[in-house]
Formats: C-alpha cells, sequence, structure tokens
C-alpha cells in the first residue's frame, strides 16, 4: 500500500537534486535502519561537505517529521502537511559518523520509504574570501545569513528602508505618512547597528535608502524615479542619511531603477567580493527580494562589459573590470518561499532543507545550482535569535500597559487553548530563522543570471495577464 501511495505521488515529487551533487552515494538500509557509507575524502577536512539524504514521504493533514537518531543522539526536520514525494533530509550532524554505523530513520505524522541515495555537495571554501550580504530589506540579513556575515569578512548593504508594511506604531503615530517616516528611519537604523552583534561594524552595515515596495515598480517605470509608497519625505534622501558611511550618507538618493544599480556597482567596487549572498529570485516570492537580484545581476554585467554606471569609489567607468568583481560566487536564500511562507517548518531546533520545490511551477535543477547547509553553533544561535528579536519589524511593539481583569483571563484562556491545542506562531521569524543551519543556493553568474531571466520572462507574463 505504501509503495503505491509513493509510486503514485512520482508526477508531484519535488525536482531532483542528484544532477548537481558532487557526489551520489547509494546507500543500504532496511528495517527503518541505514548503513552510514563511507563519505568521499573531500568531506574530512574543512569546508566539509553539505549531505542531503533523499526520502519518499507521505503524509496526511498532520505536519510530518523524519527522526534520525544515530550514536546516541539525535535530531529532526519537519516538512508541510500533506507532503507526497521527493524530499531531501539534512544530515550534517552526521558528518563525522563511522562508515558502517547505524542510522536510525523514522518519520512522525507520515510514512517514508527506506531511502537509496545520499546527495553529498562539497562545500564552498569561505575562509578568508569577502562577502557581500545583499538584504532587500531591514532584518532579511539577519533572517537568512546572521551566521554566515558573523563567520567570514562580510559587509552587509540593505536596499530599501522598510517604510512599509504593517501600521506598527499606530497607537504612537496615529498619521499614516509620519507613521511611515518614522517607521523607515527606526528600521534604517536596525539594519545598520544590529549587524554589529554579528561583528560587522557600522561603516560596513549600509542602507541604500530606497522606498519598500518600490523596485518591481521601479523596474517597470525605469527610467521615471518613484516616490515613497506612503512616507512623507521632505528630503528623498532622509533615510540614507541615517547612514554612519560617509559615502551613502553625503551622496543623494536617486531613485530610479538606473540608480539602484548604480548603486550596487559602487558596493561591488568598494567591496570587492568574492562572493555575494542575495535572494533567489524563482523561490522568494517577495518582489522586492527578486528584484535586489534582478539588480545585481545587471551590476555584475555592467562591471563585465565595462559599461558601469560611474558613481562612488572604484574604478571609473570604461576600465577594465578585474575577473572577481563581475563573476563572484552567489549564495542565494529564500525568506518567503514560494507557496509555502511558513517554511522552514518546525520548531527551532529542527533542521532546515531544502523547501518544497514542486511549489514552483516547472523549476528546472539547472536554476537551482547547488546546496550548502552552513551550520551553526550554539552560541552564534543565541545571537541569531538576539539579533532578531533586536529587528522593530520582527516583534510586536508592547507598552505593557495594565489590562483589566477581564481582558487579562481572556488572553489568559486564549494562550491556554493555544498550548492545549499546539500551534505556534507559523509565520514567525524567531521560529523560522535561527535554526541549526542556514541554508544556500550556490550559483555561479552565469547561472544566476539564467534564473534571472526566467524570473523576468514569468513576471511580465503575469503583467501581461492582468
Amino acid at each position: 500500500m505504501f509503495a503505491a501511495l509513493v509510486a503514485g505521488s512520482a508526477a508531484a515529487s519535488a525536482v531532483d537534486l542528484a544532477p548537481s551533487a558532487d557526489h551520489v552515494l547509494e546507500l543500504q538500509s532496511s528495517g527503518g535502519e541505514l548503513a552510514w557509507p563511507e563519505l568521499p575524502p573531500a568531506c574530512a577536512a574543512p569546508p566539509r561537505c553539505t549531505l542531503l539524504l533523499e526520502v519518499e514521504l507521505v503524509s496526511g493533514r498532520a505536519r510530518p517529521r523524519v527522526v534520525i537518531a544515530a550514536a546516541g543522539s539525535g535530531f529532526e526536520q519537519q516538512f508541510a502537511p500533506r507532503t507526497r514525494g521527493r524530499r531531501y533530509v539534512d544530515l550534517g550532524p552526521l558528518h563525522d559518523l563511522t562508515p558502517g554505523s547505524r542510522v536510525q530513520l523514522s518519520a512522525r505524522g507520515g510514512r517514508i520509504a527506506a531511502p537509496r541515495r545520499l546527495l553529498v555537495f562539497e562545500d564552498p571554501d569561505l575562509d578568508g574570501r569577502r562577502v557581500l550580504v545583499l538584504a532587500p530589506h531591514p532584518d532579511d540579513a539577519e533572517i537568512a545569513a546572521f551566521g554566515l556575515y558573523a563567520g567570514t569578512d562580510s559587509d552587509v548593504v540593505t536596499v530599501t528602508a522598510g517604510d512599509a508594511g504593517g501600521f506598527n506604531y499606530r497607537v504612537l503615530f496615529a498619521d499614516p505618512q509620519e507613521h511611515y517616516r518614522i517607521k523607515g528611519r527606526i528600521r534604517t537604523w536596525d539594519s545598520i547597528t544590529v549587524p554589529r552583534l554579528g561583528g560587522v561594524t557600522p561603516e560596513r552595515a549600509r542602507n541604500l535608502g530606497f522606498y519598500d515596495a518600490t523596485l518591481a515598480r521601479m523596474w517597470r517605470q525605469r527610467p521615471e524615479p518613484v516616490a515613497p509608497p506612503i512616507a512623507a519625505l521632505d528630503d528623498p534622501s532622509e533615510f540614507r542619511r541615517l547612514n554612519v558611511a560617509a559615502r551613502l550618507r553625503d551622496e543623494a538618493l536617486q531613485p530610479t531603477w538606473q540608480g539602484l544599480v548604480a548603486d550596487l556597482v559602487a558596493e561591488l567596487r568598494a567591496v570587492r567580493p568574492d562572493v555575494v549572498v542575495a535572494p533567489h529570485p524563482l523561490l522568494d516570492a517577495h518582489s522586492d527580494h527578486a528584484f535586489t537580484t534582478v539588480a545585481l545581476l545587471e551590476a555584475l554585467e555592467a562591471l563585465a562589459s565595462h559599461a558601469a554606471p560611474e558613481r562612488g569609489d572604484g574604478p571609473k567607468a570604461g576600465e577594465r573590470a578585474e575577473e572577481s568583481l563581475s563573476s563572484p560566487l552567489l549564495l542565494l536564500y529564500t525568506n518567503h518561499m514560494v507557496g509555502a511562507e511558513p517554511w522552514p517548518y518546525g520548531e527551532r531546533e529542527a533542521r532546515v532543507g531544502p523547501p518544497p520545490l514542486d511549489a514552483v511551477e516547472g523549476l528546472d535543477p539547472a536554476w537551482l545550482g547547488r546546496i550548502h547547509s552552513r551550520p551553526l553553533d550554539e552560541p552564534t544561535r543565541a545571537m541569531k535569535i538576539l539579533a532578531l528579536e533586536m529587528m522593530h519589524d520582527l516583534r510586536p511593539l508592547d507598552l505593557q500597559d495594565r489590562k483589566s481583569a477581564p481582558e487579562e483571563w481572556r488572553e489568559a484562556l486564549r494562550a491556554t487553548t493555544r498550548a492545549l491545542r499546539r500551534e505556534r506562531p507559523s509565520y514567525s521569524y524567531l521560529r523560522r530563522a535561527p535554526r541549526p543551519n542556514e541554508l544556500y543556493f550556490v550559483l555561479d553568474a552565469e547561472q544566476a543570471q539564467r534564473a534571472v531571466d526566467e524570473f523576468l520572462r514569468r513576471f511580465e507574463a503575469r503583467q501581461g495577464a492582468r
């Protein structure tokens, strides 16, 4: 019966990641156990390897979890309800397991077939390499890459001020125009100061000061400028002038698509990164996220073709661009997985594996590249939680006003009901982000350009259908 269920779900299976793996190891398994294989020599020393166990999983309405136990310890990874087909379990904690050791594998809330393959991806070596982390909004860098930027030589550049979204502080600022001006200032300060918890000084944590929720509009109406969606600004550069870095603080914002590309060219020239971390345009559902990477690829192309807009420090337009500037390694992430916003599933202790890739119709593995799972030690995870908590937009405003007795009772009853039902805040980044590992899709500039081209094709098709 179970074999039939798995076979019937094959058409809906997630994308096959095996072709992009460096090694595919066949496994011996029976009775809920598998024999741990000998890993390739490349995995024996840093930067080590990412290990993904391919499983066939079927679940109903319950949220399934795959539980791994070996050598006296265990961990789990959770998946979405009604999962059917191929999924991948991150086995990073088993990296040093002795070949031949027995690994116990079980599913709760679902059923799995005996796994047959272990996918091995040799991790990129980031030691001693310059890293540029691009965040579309304040808090995106912390959600996706706090552990990475805290452990590398990194600059963090946030594109927008975060001056849109929820009406968080209406009790303090009733006028929406003033509210979103203040919100943009607060979130801009967050983006500049919070990375200090990960060792990134305010000079190296910069905010370009573009307006939240406007990047797609800037691209569509290029070269025309855009206005803030709600905030009333006397100075269009108000958010940008909050930077500590003089290069941005003293230079007026050009709220156009060409201005964004020019700013990214200037950042690439100033940082000279070997690695750029940015959103994946086909996997991240937020338009600001996707168009951040569209602009990044235009900036890289401008550098490669010697037609880069002239702005900021570094070589002047027309000079030959160094290879490392026009073709860095790209580590792409998703903070708003298409069709699966609650991903990663489960609690903070659960590991992060690849998202449900079958949520993206017609996804070609060539647009994904290779997988990199970066482990976080416990001190780094603790600091990541604090960094997330410091981001104003990730927590509600609580004035701690005294409540009446009936209100206290109603709140206590709601809390008890949630606890009895084992409900959790599905979309809270304090649940989703500070995991034992951070996950990236590793692509070169040419692979990323193909992903961007496909995103733009789909985006224009959706616009034409309206």
